[in-house]
């Protein structure tokens, strides 16, 4: 990805590095922040960005002399967006978990108080 130079972003941009991170644009859309923040992400301490005499941009670390072609803080970022999606996946299910829960109830109380009956009512004819 050869995006690091760039003084500002736009969305492209944002949304390539978010699918290269392993993003669903659609699914993921609420952790597009991730792509953002590793986007104006800057180098560690030692590495700097390089280009080759091609102009491709690779990174260098000065302190071991390890060279790379993504940036060092990328893996950082795609393990981050792993973390963040299990997370709000598990959010999800808890959520449906305790509307169905809730839904349970509704129909138990119904049953127990009869049709038309919210939990609580109680009947004219009793």
């Amino acid at each position: 990805m050869y995006i690091y130079f760039m003084p500002y972003m736009n969305l492209a941009e944002v949304q390539e590095y978010a699918i290269w991170l392993g993003m669903d644009l659609e699914e993921d859309k609420e952790l597009i922040w991730i792509a953002e923040e590793g986007l104006k992400a800057p180098c560690p301490e030692h590495w700097k960005a390089c280009k080759t005499l091609k102009g491709d941009v690779y990174y260098f670390n000065f302190a071991n002399g390890e060279s790379i072609w993504d940036h060092p803080l990328d893996e950082h970022y795609r393990k981050l967006f792993l973390q963040e999606r299990e997370k709000q996946r598990c959010t999800r299910k808890r959520r449906r978990e305790e509307a169905a829960g809730q839904l349970q109830q509704s129909k138990k109380a119904e049953v127990a108080n009869g049709p038309g009956l919210g939990a609580g009512e109680i009947s004219q004819n009793a």
